[in-house]
């Protein structure tokens, strides 16, 4: 069984949007990381939904409900969350 795995990396990006949004209203902050979180999930049974990145193991998948992309590649036991970027952003590359 598979499980999902955020990198130190992706962590990071996590804290950054909390804090950032947290400013403006941190109901909102509480909601975007919680659904990013929640989206993540989907990956367990669809570990292949997102598309590929430059032609390799990298994949990228939009958090639904968020303006935030999840960086990530699958293995035998998991689903490795390596970044977590705004689609606002320069995101290139990874």
């Amino acid at each position: 069984m598979r499980r999902i795995r955020w990198t130190l990396e992706a962590q990071v990006d996590l804290r950054a949007i909390a804090s950032f949004y947290g400013q403006i209203a941190p109901n909102l902050a509480d909601r975007l990381i919680d659904d990013v979180q929640r989206a993540s999930l989907v990956l367990l049974d669809h570990p292949q939904i997102g598309a590929t990145v430059a032609e390799s193991t990298l994949r990228r998948w939009r958090a639904g409900g968020t303006p935030f992309l999840l960086f990530y590649r699958v293995s035998d036991t998991s689903v490795r969350i390596l970044k977590v970027r705004d689609v606002r952003s320069d995101w290139r590359p990874v």
